[in-house]
């Protein structure tokens, strides 16, 4: 599975979004949207990825999978 930042940064570029319109849309700032892209932020919180979800469109279980929170067998799918 691709990284979390990886895994967030497609979604992001597939709605396409900019880094400021997701801040707009989650209130996570623009500054730890970037780190998380690059990975510089492995394991946010569940809420953060939740609000990501929602914005891309994504199921939650994909970015928990993503940081590792949960495992692939967990989902028992890799699909978003």
């Amino acid at each position: 599975m691709k990284s979390l930042g990886k895994t967030l940064k497609d979604a992001r570029d597939l709605m396409p979004m900019t880094l400021r319109q997701v801040e707009d849309g989650t209130g996570i700032s623009n500054s730890y949207l970037c780190m998380l892209e690059n990975d510089k932020i492995k394991k946010p919180s569940a809420n953060v990825l939740y609000k990501l979800a929602m914005v891309y469109h994504m199921k939650i279980e994909t970015l928990l999978c993503a940081a590792g929170i949960i495992s692939e067998t967990e989902i028992g799918t890799t699909d978003s």
